[in-house]
C-alpha cells in the first residue's frame, strides 16, 4: 500500500521513485487549515482557503505557458483530473538539516546559493516563487535544486518588483526555533544581494524571448 500525506494543497501518494499529488477540495483544504486557525478567525479562514484554491489555478497556467523545462520542477506531468506526478526528491529543508547536524557548513551555505542562482533562473520564464519557503516548497536531486510545490508562483513583473522592494522574504519567525538557524540568516543576507531590481530587469522572461 501506498504512503499518502497530507500537504497544504494535495494529497502526496508515495510510489517509490515518484509521488502523484492530488487536489484537494476546498472542505479539505479549510480541514487542513483549521489545525492552525482558531474558529474565532473564522473570516481569515475562508480567505486563506479561497487563496490557496486560487493560487493552484493561476500557477497551473502560469506553468504551461512559462515553457520552463520539466526538470526544474522534479519532471512535473500533468494527469487526468487535475494530478500531478513528479520525481521524489529530497525536501531541501532535510538535506540542509542533515548538512548542519555533520558541521558542513560551508556545504549548507553552498545549497543556498545554488538555490537563489534557481530563484533568479526562474525569472527567465516569467515565474517568481511568491512565499520564499525555501526549505519546504524546493528539494534536491542530483545536487540540483527544484521546485517541488510550483503551486505559489507569481507572473506580473510589477508584483514581484514591490515584494523585492519590501524585502520579503525577511520573515525570522519562521526560523527563531530551527537548530540551523545560521543557515535561514544566511539566506537573508544573500537574497539581500542578489535579488533586485536590476536583477530582474536583466533576466525577466529571457528565455521566452
Amino acid at each position: 500500500m501506498n504512503k499518502i500525506k497530507r500537504g497544504w494543497q494535495f494529497w502526496i501518494e508515495d510510489f517509490g521513485d515518484y509521488v502523484i499529488k492530488t487536489p484537494k477540495s476546498k472542505k479539505e483544504v479549510s480541514e487542513k487549515l483549521k489545525e492552525y486557525f482558531r474558529a474565532s478567525k473564522s473570516n481569515e479562514l475562508d480567505k486563506r482557503v479561497n487563496k490557496i484554491m486560487q493560487d493552484i489555478e493561476k500557477s497551473t497556467k502560469l506553468l504551461k505557458r512559462s515553457k520552463i523545462p520539466d526538470s526544474f520542477l522534479a519532471d512535473l506531468e500533468f494527469l487526468d483530473k487535475k494530478k500531478i506526478k513528479q520525481k521524489k526528491v529530497k525536501v531541501l529543508e532535510q538535506e540542509l538539516e542533515e548538512l548542519y547536524k555533520k558541521g558542513k557548513i560551508k556545504e549548507s551555505k553552498d545549497l543556498i546559493e545554488k538555490l537563489i542562482k534557481f530563484l533568479i533562473k526562474l525569472w527567465e520564464y516569467g515565474l517568481h516563487e511568491s512565499t520564499y519557503k525555501f526549505y519546504s516548497n524546493f528539494g534536491v536531486f542530483d545536487g540540483k535544486i527544484v521546485l517541488i510545490d510550483p503551486f505559489e508562483l507569481m507572473g506580473q513583473k510589477e508584483k514581484v518588483k514591490a515584494q523585492i522592494r519590501k524585502r520579503k522574504w525577511h520573515k525570522p519567525k519562521r526560523y527563531e526555533k530551527k537548530e540551523f538557524k545560521e543557515i535561514f540568516v544566511y539566506f537573508e543576507k544573500e537574497m539581500d544581494n542578489h535579488m533586485n531590481l536590476k536583477n530582474l530587469d536583466k533576466h525577466w522572461k529571457k528565455a521566452r524571448k
